[in-house]
């Protein structure tokens, strides 16, 4: 069997994460976007490398019989989400911030098909932000020992001890990264919980709730 790995994400949701893992891991990062292309040229040169930004799960069909893949996907609350990419596009013009946070909205909704494709694939996992959040050291290790099987000679547990160190509220994280660090910045609760009563932040969330609780299950603190 061929291995591969693939860190997922979407805008405002896991991006830098999925990259500096990636660097750390395996020494850099090949990106693709939105469906797999067939055949995917670096699958043998570079196996360990894939930040798949905006991903399309359903191409994962597309791969060989013969590889056995690891997907790690990254999601976040999506009012959180429209809420952190108005903030992060603050030096815009208000209407342009708001007109980026209303363009998170097919993110989302990707993200949540996504998601609920992935529910029952046990070589994917969904990871979600917020576990980061609360514990990031634990959640980083669900993601290092998730991806472990496929590499043979990967020591899983001096590299989770490596991730913890990319904890985005470190003091030694660089001017450009904690520019794209949204979270802590602002008393953001009413404009969250404001967004989530729309009616389709409300649906999108429950939808992202059902379809990773098999993910909470083998990997609690990366929920």
């Amino acid at each position: 069997m061929r291995p591969l790995w693939l860190l997922g994400a979407y805008h405002k949701t896991g991006c830098i994460l999925a990259i500096k893992l990636l660097n750390l891991l395996s020494g850099g990062y090949v990106r693709v976007q939105g469906p797999l292309p067939a055949p995917l040229p670096s699958l043998d040169a570079r196996p360990f490398r894939h930040y798949w930004f905006s991903p399309n799960a359903s191409s994962l069909a597309t791969l060989p019989d013969d590889v056995d893949y690891r997907f790690v996907h990254f999601a976040r609350d999506p009012a959180e989400l429209a809420v952190s990419a108005y903030r992060y596009h603050g030096a815009a013009a208000a209407g342009e911030r708001w007109l980026d946070a209303f363009r998170a909205a097919g993110e989302i909704d990707k993200m949540v098909v996504n998601a609920g494709l992935l529910a029952a694939d046990p070589r994917a996992l969904t990871v979600r932000m917020s576990g980061f959040h609360r514990n990031f050291a634990a959640a980083a290790a669900c993601v290092v020992a998730f991806l472990a099987p496929v590499r043979p000679g990967f020591d899983a547990e001096a590299h989770a001890k490596r991730a913890a160190h990319l904890d985005p509220t470190a003091p030694t994280l660089s001017k450009r990264d904690a520019a794209h660090v949204t979270r802590g910045r602002h008393n953001d609760t009413a404009l969250v919980a404001a967004l989530r009563r729309l009616p389709h932040i409300a649906r999108a969330t429950a939808a992202l709730d059902a379809a990773t609780a098999a993910a909470t299950a083998r990997c609690p603190l990366a929920s």
